[in-house]
C-alpha cells in the first residue's frame, strides 16, 4: 500500500510529508498510521462514514457525458470559423444528451508526425489560442515545447457536465465522551491494551490517546500509541503524530 501512495506522490514529483492521508474504507482506517509512518506523514484525516466514501462519492457525482469528434487536421491551415462550425454539432449534442449541464469545449493535439496527443482546454476558437496552450501544456508534461514544428488537431471534444445535489446528513446525536471499554491487541508482535471508543458516536472535540480501537458500524480505525486522535465537528477523526 505504502509502494502504490509512493506511485502517485513521489513518483509524480509529490511531497507526501507535506500533505494529510485520508484513510477511508471498511478497513483502511486500521492501516492509517503504519501508511502515514512509511511516508513521513505527520496528519490523517478519517472522513465520516469512512467505509462508505465510494458509494457517496458516486451518488453525488456530476453527471457528465464526453462528446467527441475525429477532426484531423493542421492548425495552421485552420481559422476561427472553421474550429467553430466543427464545434457546432457536437455542443449540440452534449447539450441534448444532459439537459442543463455546462458545456465545456478540449482538443487533442499533437505535433505533425506524433504517436499521441495532448488534451487541452479551448476557450477561443483561434488556433494561435490553441496552438499556445498545446506548447504549454506539453511543455509541462514531457518538458520541452518542440522546435518550430506544425501542430496539428486530431479530436475535438465536448465535456456536458451537470452538478449533482450536495449530500445532506441527519443531525447525528455524537455524545461518546469516553471509551466504551478496553481490549487486547497485537501491534508489531508486541502485546498491548487498547481503549475502545464508538467511531459513530464521538463527541466533538474528544481527544483518543492511542492505542486506541475505534470501531463504528461501516469501518474500523486503528490509532497507534505514537498518535493522537480529535473528533472534528464535521463527524470526522484527525490524527496527528503526538
Amino acid at each position: 500500500m505504502a509502494r502504490a501512495l509512493k506511485r502517485v506522490s513521489v513518483a509524480r514529483g509529490l511531497d507526501p510529508r507535506r500533505m494529510a492521508l485520508l484513510a477511508f474504507g471498511g478497513a483502511g482506517p486500521l492501516f492509517g498510521c503504519a501508511l502515514a509512518d512509511a511516508l513521513g506523514i505527520g496528519s490523517i484525516v478519517i472522513p465520516p462514514h469512512p467505509g462508505v466514501l465510494s458509494a457517496l462519492g458516486l451518488a453525488a457525482a456530476a453527471e457528465r457525458v464526453d462528446v467527441l469528434a475525429s477532426f484531423h487536421r493542421p492548425l495552421d491551415q485552420l481559422d476561427a470559423r472553421d474550429i467553430g462550425r466543427a464545434y457546432g454539432p457536437i455542443l449540440e449534442e452534449g447539450a441534448r444528451q444532459v439537459p442543463g449541464a455546462a458545456c465545456s469545449r478540449f482538443a487533442d493535439c499533437r505535433f505533425a508526425g506524433q504517436g499521441y496527443e495532448v488534451t487541452v482546454p479551448v476557450t477561443e476558437h483561434d488556433p494561435r489560442e490553441i496552438a499556445a496552450a498545446f506548447r504549454a501544456a506539453h511543455q509541462a508534461r514531457y518538458g520541452h515545447a518542440g522546435s518550430g514544428q506544425p501542430i496539428e488537431i486530431v479530436n475535438l471534444r465536448v465535456v456536458a457536465l451537470r452538478e449533482g445535489p450536495l449530500p445532506r446528513f441527519a443531525a447525528a446525536k455524537r455524545c461518546a465522551r469516553a471509551p466504551t471499554g478496553r481490549r487486547s491487541i497485537t501491534l508489531s508482535g508486541e502485546p498491548l491494551s487498547a481503549s475502545v471508543w464508538s467511531l459513530d458516536d464521538l463527541a466533538a472535540g474528544v481527544t483518543l490517546d492511542g492505542p486506541a480501537v475505534v470501531a463504528g458500524r461501516d469501518a474500523t480505525a486503528l490509532i497507534e500509541p505514537a498518535w493522537r486522535g480529535t473528533a472534528h465537528p464535521s463527524g470526522a477523526l484527525l490524527v496527528q503524530r503526538r
